[in-house]
């Protein structure tokens, strides 16, 4: 009956009153139950008609309370608030879930009427319990933490309200009471959540936007990154996700204005120094849509390739959001190289490759000597890729001096400093601070800590032939495997194939980041 996305654990009893539920709400009725337990359900559900919707609407939840999952003994709701809005001309009754009289934090249940239709019901409530009604934090300590975090001169009021952190981040701990403050911007509301919510006495700050009460947002489906734990499609179809922001015709401000309102989805909550906008895309006809792409950045340092577009209609109605994301990185970002000795280190490291693939006299050789002795001379007289000295230059064969100054020469950029992702498919390396020095064949990627070459990335997209390096370090003396010639897959062991001991003997292995 109707259709069911069924991501959280639901008992067999609970779907069987919701059947019930929704026997003749429609063939359209649909019922979602997040992966937290929250449920929303879309149908045509007839109230009864005594005169006063709110009487109405409560013997609706007495009902059906129970199905809900509002029907525990200490799960207590409280009305908060009715209105109509603006979209359908629906009314909107907001509910929230208390605890000896303490409100939970953005905890409740939501219900659309439309005459004496309802057309939609939310349900978010927490199963857990705190230990005491009371926050650690005293209100004047929470109100230094909650100034610094959010920079605001005057200091907003705050509620005591008790805070679930499995429903904030998934995190089993224990609810607890903190203090929320609502913070007014110049487009928008935001709440500071403060609570020490750690065994440690560690602070927790969680900054979300406001959707009035109970997260009013239509409930998304999304697909999950298998190595990151973090959405890397999330669709809000078919109604798409309407802001306030979009009466602004500005898609970058509806783009972050989700962020603000939902920092938790994809980050941890301190959105303005974890994404930067680089560019809006638009598409195409007489009705274009846009697409707002967003950099992630940690501790003010790119991540690479990890990025989220928000897809929005012509009306600025956000369809979904795709991309790549790191939660936490968790990395040194304090690099020990500079990025002088980084860019030293890797224009060595090209030099060294060129020179075993050159002859004496600068033409290219079919067999590419041995890159050992020439990565020993240059580290016995350039120790760490220092910068080539005059007793270096002169203890050096002009040729290794030639070879260094044009790696210097052609690097396309100076050393930047980046996160290299460890955490995706095919890459198996794990996450770190790393110096990006860009090369004609090549990017490669320093340890910031050590200082060794760690990734390359190529850039010459029109070669003909692929080899797989397999787990070859950054410069190898092994033969790769030859993957793919002229478009056909071959599989040729690469003991008996001479194309490619002539070939790529001496090249930079490398490895494809496959996302």
């Amino acid at each position: 009956m109707g259709v069911w996305h069924i991501n959280g654990s639901i008992t067999n009893e609970r779907r069987r009153l919701l059947e019930e539920m929704l026997v003749g709400a429609g063939d359209a009725a649909s019922v979602f139950v997040a992966a937290d337990g929250t449920l929303e359900i879309r149908g045509e559900l007839v109230l009864s008609d005594s005169g006063d919707r709110r009487i109405d609407v409560q013997q609706f939840l007495d009902e059906n309370a129970k199905a809900l999952g509002i029907g525990e003994p200490d799960v207590a709701l409280r009305f908060v608030d009715a209105f109509r809005r603006s979209d359908d001309h629906s009314e909107r009754l907001v509910y929230e879930q208390t605890w000896r009289d303490v409100p939970y934090y953005r905890c409740g249940v939501v219900v659309d009427v439309l005459g004496q239709i309802i057309r939609r019901v939310l349900v978010r409530v927490s199963t857990s319990r705190p230990d005491s009604e009371e926050s650690e934090l005293t209100r004047g300590e929470a109100d230094v933490i909650a100034a610094e975090r959010y920079e605001v001169e005057e200091r907003p009021d705050a509620a005591l309200v008790i805070l679930d952190p499995y429903l904030m981040s998934g995190d089993d701990d224990k609810p607890r009471c903190a203090w929320s403050y609502r913070c007014a911007g110049e487009d928008s509301r935001t709440d500071v959540v403060v609570t020490s919510a750690r065994a440690d006495g560690a602070h927790s700050v969680y900054t979300l936007g406001d959707f009035g009460g109970v997260d009013l947002i239509p409930l998304p489906q999304y697909h999950l990154n298998p190595k990151t734990g973090v959405p890397d499609f999330v669709t809000f179809a078919p109604s798409g996700l309407h802001l306030p922001e979009a009466s602004s015709g500005d898609p970058v401000s509806v783009a972050l204005a989700f962020f603000r309102r939902l920092p938790l989805m994809f980050g941890r909550g301190d959105v303005p120094n974890q994404l930067v906008v680089r560019k809006v895309e638009v598409d195409d006809g007489p009705a274009p849509g846009r697409h707002v792409i967003l950099d992630q950045i940690y501790a003010g340092i790119p991540v690479l390739d990890c990025e989220l577009r928000v897809h929005l209609t012509n009306s600025l109605t956000i369809r979904s959001i795709s991309g790549n994301y790191l939660r936490h990185p968790a990395v040194d970002v304090t690099p020990r190289v500079t990025d002088t000795m980084a860019f030293s280190i890797a224009a060595t490291a090209v030099a060294a490759v060129r020179l075993a693939a050159t002859s004496s006299k600068g033409r290219p050789l079919r067999r590419p000597k041995e890159l050992a002795p020439i990565l020993a001379r240059y580290n016995e007289y350039l120790p760490g890729g220092v910068e080539a000295f005059a007793g270096a230059r002169l203890a050096l064969k002009p040729q290794e001096v030639r070879m260094l100054d044009e790696a210097r020469a052609d690097a396309l950029d100076g050393a930047e400093l980046m996160i290299l992702p460890g955490d995706f498919p095919d890459v198996q390396f794990g996450t770190r601070l790393a110096w990006r020095v860009r090369f004609t064949e090549a990017d490669i990627f320093i340890n910031g800590p050590s200082g060794d070459p760690v990734f390359t990335i190529p850039n010459l997209h029109s070669a003909r032939q692929i080899f797989n390096a397999g787990g070859a370090a950054l410069i190898s003396l092994l033969i790769p495997l030859l993957i793919l010639h002229d478009g056909q897959t071959v599989g040729t062991p690469a003991a008996t194939n001479t194309e490619i001991a002539a070939a790529a003997a001496g090249m930079v292995p490398t490895r494809t980041l496959l996302w």
